[in-house]
């Protein structure tokens, strides 16, 4: 019951993120495709995706996997 009440306050706050793609950083619920969206619309380096999503600049934990990612996608 407690799960049921939480999902359905996400849902009306804005939607389920993970349903939008992997959450890559939790502290901002950073999604994959948060960062592929970034790079569509211009980002061409890790920098420009982090000032656009926040990725990696809360704990700094997620940095390195997604600056991985990130280069990994604009090579793509």
């Amino acid at each position: 019951m407690f799960k049921s009440i939480i999902s359905k306050f996400i849902k009306s706050k804005g939607g389920n993120k993970e349903v939008n793609g992997k959450v890559v950083c939790g502290c901002f619920k950073v999604t994959e495709q948060d960062l592929k969206n970034a790079i569509k619309n211009g980002a061409n380096s890790f920098e420009e995706v982090q000032a656009i999503t926040k990725v990696g600049t809360g704990c700094g934990r997620c940095i390195e996997g997604n600056k991985a990612l990130v280069d990994y996608l604009l090579k793509k």
